[in-house]
């Protein structure tokens, strides 16, 4: 028993130096691979100046840049990070933007209401203060008022206010209007419409411009008091085309931003207002520099109401900066801008304006 116990140890350790023989060399290979291994660590400058391709580089391989490192698959996973809020950004931003205009509209419309109600108001008081007064025509042999002469008409003092909007009340005062009768307005290019009136005395006459549009500047047009007598007056007033916050062509749409440094988009439209936007969807990876601007003319008459610039930057890795130097502004008839921006390695960005502009109401835009 003792002989069998002993062959069996020396068998054993027999087997076992077998064994430890055959599996240095694999434990060696592991080593070696081990050291392969080993990330690589690259100059984030370096990569910059020979504008290494990401896709060129192992996962495992560090990017160094001022003291700070970031895995290459932790960049890719920026990256691929940076598309989703990118993509949200826009629809929200569309949205968004649908709303801002009809909240545009919706005060615009409000103001205007709001004007209108406060004028008739002016005005109704103003004809109640005119309307007993005693037209005066000249001076008598005694220092009292004379009558005027039966083959004299109508005379026009004032009209208020003197520049006016389509549907605006205005106050019309002067002497010998007599009965009631008529007021007409002659509007260059667009005939001679009727005025609604409210109230007429022989000095005073209370009336409301006719709604007409499609007139893209401002027109000095002819009020005239119409009397029973078939004799006439009139004056000028400024007509003014009322501006409405509407929509524009998209094929009118010069604002594009063109730079593609990196894997970029930019682009813009005009659906319910002008958008135009730069988005560094797939990050800057080696960082960038720019200036995106345009400038535009707006035509017939129309403007900018008012303008939303949004630098929402989206900086992953080191960051950037995102500096509007001209914006438009509200009555503008230029889309102008420019916004210069710049990005350090592995960062993005994202800009975007909202340009929402006024029309003269009836006037096609092209």
């Amino acid at each position: 028993m003792k002989k069998k116990f002993h062959f069996s140890a020396l068998a054993l350790g027999s087997t076992m130096i077998l064994a430890a023989v055959l599996l240095a060399p694999a434990a060696g290979q592991k080593a070696s691979r081990a050291v392969q291994l080993k990330p690589r660590v690259y100059s984030a400058a370096e990569l910059k100046r020979s504008q290494t391709a990401i896709s060129t580089l192992k996962d495992t391989d560090v990017i160094e840049n001022e003291g700070k490192r970031i895995t290459v698959a932790e960049l890719k996973a920026n990256i691929q990070t940076m598309r989703r809020p990118a993509s949200q950004k826009r629809l929200s931003r569309a949205h968004d933007g649908v709303k801002e205009l009809q909240r545009l509209q919706a005060a615009e419309g409000s103001r205007r209401i709001a004007r209108t109600a406060t004028l008739r108001l002016d005005i109704a008081e103003k004809f109640r203060s005119w309307r007993e007064r005693v037209p005066v025509w000249g001076q008598g042999q005694s220092g009292q008022p004379s009558t005027p002469p039966a083959e004299q008409g109508p005379r026009i003092d004032s009209i208020y206010p003197d520049t006016v909007y389509p549907g605006d009340p205005i106050l019309i005062t002067g002497a010998g209007f007599g009965p009631r009768w008529s007021v007409d307005v002659y509007i260059p290019g667009k005939g001679k419409p009727r005025l609604d009136i409210t109230s007429w005395s022989e000095t005073a006459i209370e009336a409301t411009m006719p709604d007409v549009s499609g007139f893209p500047a401002p027109l000095s047009s002819s009020v005239i008091v119409n009397t029973s007598k078939y004799k006439t007056a009139n004056r000028y007033v400024t007509l003014t085309p009322i501006l409405d916050l509407v929509e524009l062509p998209y094929s009118e749409n010069r604002c594009h931003i063109s730079h593609t440094s990196d894997q970029d988009e930019a682009g813009g439209h005009f659906d319910y207002y002008i958008d135009v936007y730069h988005s560094s969807n797939l990050s800057y990876v080696w960082g960038d520099d720019g200036t995106d601007s345009c400038s535009q003319p707006l035509k017939n008459g129309w403007s900018i109401d008012s303008v939303r610039f949004a630098p929402d930057a989206l900086f992953y890795g080191w960051g950037g900066t995102i500096t509007p130097q001209r914006l438009p502004k509200q009555g503008d008839t230029n889309i102008d801008f420019s916004i210069k921006w710049s990005t350090d390695v592995n960062g993005g960005i994202w800009w975007g304006i909202e340009i929402y502009v006024k029309g003269p109401r009836g006037v096609p835009y092209l």
